[in-house]
């Protein structure tokens, strides 16, 4: 019966992408923070949600939810910038602006990992 399992996991994997292609990159950093602590989160006037730990930001989503900034360590920066839909953020020096062209699983994973990284890097 290993057929069954098999169909078991490949029904689970294909809901799975489906609900995380459904979410938004508001709603999977909002999900992801929850995870977090210690984390603030702002909302400013031109509706930008930022996040920041002891004070510091290192993570902005743009109004519209369509890229978000990260503050990222230099080496994972660097690394994240050969990544496809990203670029250099005008924010300054390490950060780095993740804008899919596509909100898949692929994008979802790299926007929460890229956000957990800039978490425990503003924490150093």
């Amino acid at each position: 019966m290993a057929g069954d399992n098999e169909q078991g996991t490949d029904e689970q994997r294909t809901a799975e992408q489906g609900f995380l292609a459904s979410l938004t990159l508001t709603e999977a950093l909002a999900r992801r923070a929850a995870d977090l602590a210690p984390l603030e989160r702002g909302l400013a006037a031109d509706t930008a949600v930022t996040y920041a730990r002891a004070g510091l930001p290192f993570a902005v989503i743009e109004p519209g939810g369509l890229s978000a900034s990260f503050l990222l360590s230099p080496a994972v920066a660097d690394a994240a910038l050969r990544t496809a839909d990203a670029t250099p953020s005008a924010r300054g020096r390490g950060w780095v602006t993740l804008r899919p062209a596509l909100v898949d699983g692929h994008a979802l994973d790299r926007t929460t990992a890229w956000f957990e990284s800039a978490w425990r890097h503003a924490g150093e």
